[in-house]
């Protein structure tokens, strides 16, 4: 398993910063994955 160091944790949450989410957009990409185009009910029940 990969360790990515994205987010910070704050509790039982993590905040993403703007940095962050662009990080999480290029690792999206690079998987094939348009964040253009994807919808967060489509991550739903998915493993």
């Amino acid at each position: 398993m990969e360790d990515f160091n994205i987010g910070q944790r704050v509790g039982t949450s993590i905040i993403f910063s703007g940095s962050d989410r662009d990080s999480i957009r290029k690792l999206l990409a690079t998987e094939g994955i348009d964040v253009e185009t994807t919808q967060l009910g489509q991550w739903q029940e998915l493993s």
